[in-house]
C-alpha cells in the first residue's frame, strides 16, 4: 500500500547574488482541498531569499527554520539555489513532529529535512517541465543538498515533487 502525503510546496528559483534576483513566484499547491492563497513570494525580486520568507504569508515556519538551523546565511551568499519551500501548512501537517522538529536539540534533523528541499543552481518550472518533456514519460531524478534525491513526475498535467520515502508535493510556481 502506497500512502502519500501531499504537502504544499513553493518553488522558489533562488538565484542569488546579493539579492534574490528572478523570484519565484506564487505558492501553495493544493493536494486534494483547496490551497491557502497566503504563500507568495512574487514580491522578493530586490532582496536577499531570508528577508523575502519573513514578509511572504504561509512561509514563516519556513522563515524560522532557516534561521533556526543556520542555513539563512546560505542563502545571502554568491551561489544559486532553487528551494522547494514546504508551506506552514505542510509543517502543521507534520503535527507533533512537526513540532518536535523546532526543538534546539533536533536542529541537526531539521537542518538535514530543509537541505532535502534545496537544489544546487537555479531552476523553474519550465526547466523541471523540459527535463520530464527530454524523460519521455520517465521520471526525472535530482540531487538535492542534503543526502537525498528528488524525483520529478507529471500527474494529470501537474509536476509533482517525491521524496525518497514517497511523500509527495505539486508543485506552483514559476
Amino acid at each position: 500500500m502506497n500512502q502519500t502525503q501531499t504537502r504544499s510546496l513553493l518553488l522558489i528559483g533562488a538565484a542569488l547574488a546579493l539579492s534574490l534576483s528572478g523570484c519565484g513566484k506564487k505558492g501553495a499547491t493544493p493536494g486534494q482541498t483547496q490551497a491557502s492563497p497566503a504563500a507568495t513570494a512574487g514580491h522578493v525580486a530586490n532582496e536577499p531569499l531570508p528577508a523575502a520568507l519573513k514578509k511572504a504569508d504561509g512561509l514563516h515556519t519556513l522563515s524560522a527554520a532557516l534561521e533556526q538551523t543556520g542555513l539563512a546565511t546560505a542563502f545571502g551568499g554568491p551561489s544559486s539555489y532553487t528551494l522547494l519551500a514546504p508551506t506552514d501548512a505542510a509543517f502543521k501537517d507534520l503535527g507533533s513532529v512537526g513540532q518536535a522538529l523546532t526543538k534546539p536539540e533536533q536542529r541537526p534533523a531539521l537542518t538535514a529535512l530543509l537541505r532535502n528541499h534545496m537544489l544546487a543552481g537555479y531552476l523553474t518550472r519550465q526547466d523541471i517541465e523540459k527535463a520530464l518533456d527530454a524523460a519521455k514519460g520517465k521520471p526525472v531524478r535530482m540531487r538535492t543538498m542534503g543526502k537525498g534525491e528528488v524525483t520529478f513526475t507529471r500527474d494529470n498535467g501537474a509536476i509533482v515533487a517525491r521524496s525518497p520515502d514517497g511523500a509527495a508535493a505539486r508543485l506552483s510556481g514559476d
